[in-house]
């Protein structure tokens, strides 16, 4: 019972970081004079997504 209860708790608590941490990268790659790459709304939201809040939580709960 308590095991059932420490994976809800995690999940919870998990949920909460995506929820109340917004990081935001500014930087993009320039392909051409019209078009460029977001980082983070092109590569990081789709393939990874609250990828970075989640290394944020990890790296202040680490340090």
């Amino acid at each position: 019972m308590s095991k059932a209860a420490t994976i809800l708790g995690v999940t919870v608590i998990g949920g909460l970081v995506a929820s109340y941490i917004h990081i935001e990268v500014l930087s993009e790659i320039a392909i051409n004079a019209e078009h460029s790459v977001s980082i983070q709304k092109d590569f990081l939201k789709k393939i990874f997504p609250n990828i970075l809040p989640m290394s944020y939580a990890l790296f202040m709960f680490i340090s």
